[in-house]
């Protein structure tokens, strides 16, 4: 329930929708933060946004997809390697998830042949999520911030790899 989450989740909550969230490292929330086993069966619509792990690869799996309310709806924005896409297309086929829709895939671009290319209830964009024009205009203003931060010897806002490079606080 990061940024991006929260992002949504602002936006659902704007369309009425109850917006529930699973994120073991959250802590207080304007929402409520459901234990995973209990997240799965009571979400009509899943969006994910879970950062890339060793801890999250593959964290949706056939098991994941088996306690999901029937007729579930399900968004990966996130990366492609959180889904386990043979178990998605099973849950596809059964009817445990009614339809999906996905930003990002693994691998990108799916082949050809994958299974869930050319299905009516799957829509899968090129990773463009973030592709608007106003989109595009924040993150080239934040990568020159962020790289004149830099330059002037001050730590940038959103430093990742912090053990490379050492900024006062």
């Amino acid at each position: 329930y990061g940024r991006i989450g929260r992002r949504v989740a602002s936006l659902a909550l704007a369309m009425g929708m109850e917006v529930v969230a699973h994120d073991p490292f959250a802590g207080q929330t304007d929402i409520e933060l459901l234990p995973i086993d209990e997240f799965w069966p009571r979400c009509d619509a899943i969006s994910v946004h879970a950062p890339l792990t060793e801890d999250t690869r593959g964290m949706i799996d056939a098991k994941a997809f088996s306690k999901m309310k029937p007729g579930v709806i399900f968004i990966n924005t996130a990366r492609g390697g959180l889904v386990d896409h043979a178990a998605l297309t099973s849950a596809l086929d059964d009817g445990v998830v009614r339809s999906a829709g996905l930003d990002v895939t693994d691998p990108e671009p799916l082949p050809f042949e994958h299974p869930l290319l050319g299905r009516q209830n799957v829509i899968i964009t090129p990773h463009v999520a973030s592709a608007t024009t106003v989109g595009r205009e924040r993150m080239f203003v934040s990568a020159i911030e962020q790289a004149l931060t830099a330059l002037e010897g001050r730590r940038p806002k959103h430093l990742v790899n912090t053990e490379v490079l050492e900024f006062p606080s």
